[in-house]
């Protein structure tokens, strides 16, 4: 394994579719919804959040998420899914929206800790493969593959799979099996041709080879970052950079960070960011902005009407490219374990 380069402060461990106008920025703490000056975001992109058993899309430019969401989804008999399959559903806790050929162009993958992975045609919600990859083995997040396969991270399971869904067969189940012990999150690097993953204790990237129909997963060690180097142990999110295809962003239990795939080092994000505990999801906007949702278990101080169970929270918080925090967007009585950019590309 190539040696990585930590650039970092020391930290304490603990186990375990594009819009065009301006947002509002304020300096408060998180949890506010109030307006101040102004940030120009004209290239920024609706951001999808795990609200209770739904998927909904929002607007940041808009001050109150109270209305209709610009689009909403869960599993349903009327958009193909058997009542096994719905009952497979406990909320998600991850989705993509992509654009793949195999799957008819503008589709997306959604995932549940209660076990159902799926993949489902956009704006429709339509099921095209469904699967329950197993009873307690916590699928965290799902990624579609170009090829039309999907992706899935077990964090109980410990492992990432590759499913053969592309295949003509209704709900294939054939995978191939990469061990990784608390896998959180997939994300396909098409800079790099390899599938990005995270766990406990390593952020890898993974060779997917073989065929369509019969894949492989090897581990490309010229990628592989020991989270424990730093004491930042247990993986959450991985997200690309829009503006630099050179770095990733992944978050864990201790921090946010950025990986260099040129260099293979890795440093904190900037400002207050880089030291927020439990993010769930991380994004970054055309504009620098970072898209964040952090468990309201660990804010400091916390916040009033917060969920306190170290897992969700009430608000999708909003950082300025220095990382300092900006401001935050809500619904009344909502239950988000993962907010982040709502964009069809990989990258």
């Amino acid at each position: 394994m190539k040696n990585v380069l930590w650039i970092a402060c020391a930290v304490i461990f603990l186990g375990a579719c594009t819009k065009k106008e301006n947002i509002n920025e304020f300096n408060s703490s998180p949890g506010s919804s109030e307006t101040g000056k102004l940030i120009s975001n004209a290239s920024d992109d609706w951001v999808w959040i795990t609200n209770e058993q739904q998927v909904e899309v929002f607007n940041p430019a808009t001050t109150t998420w109270n209305g209709s969401p610009i689009w909403q989804w869960k599993p349903e008999a009327a958009k193909s899914y058997t009542p096994y399959a719905i009952s497979k559903w406990d909320g998600a806790t991850d989705f993509k929206l992509r654009n793949v050929t195999r799957w008819g162009g503008n589709c997306f993958v959604s995932c549940s800790v209660q076990g159902l992975a799926t993949i489902a045609t956009y704006p429709s919600g339509t099921k095209q493969w469904a699967y329950s990859v197993g009873n307690k083995v916590y699928p965290h997040s799902v990624e579609l593959l170009p090829d039309g396969n999907i992706a899935v991270a077990a964090a109980a399971g410990n492992w990432v799979k590759v499913y053969t869904s592309s295949t003509t067969h209704v709900d294939d189940t054939t995978n191939c099996k990469f061990n990784l012990i608390g896998a959180h999150s997939v994300l396909w690097d098409p800079t790099i041709s390899r599938l990005w993953c995270i766990g406990n204790d390593y952020l890898k990237a993974l060779i997917v080879g073989g065929t369509s129909s019969a894949p492989t997963l090897t581990e490309d060690i010229n990628y592989t970052v020991s989270l424990s180097a730093s004491a930042t142990i247990y993986g959450h999110d991985i997200s690309p950079d829009l503006n630099d295809h050179n770095i990733i962003w992944f978050s864990t239990n201790h921090g946010v960070y950025s990986y260099n795939k040129s260099t293979h080092t890795v440093a904190t994000a900037p400002g207050s960011l880089g030291g927020k505990w439990f993010v769930k999801g991380i994004s970054r906007q055309n504009s620098g902005i970072f898209v964040v949702t952090q468990a309201d278990s660990f804010k400091s101080p916390f916040p009033s009407g917060g969920i306190d169970n170290n897992n969700d929270t009430r608000w999708v918080d909003f950082y300025t490219q220095a990382g300092a925090f900006s401001y935050s967007r809500t619904r009344t009585n909502a239950v988000i374990y993962k907010g982040k950019l709502f964009r069809s590309s990989y990258n």
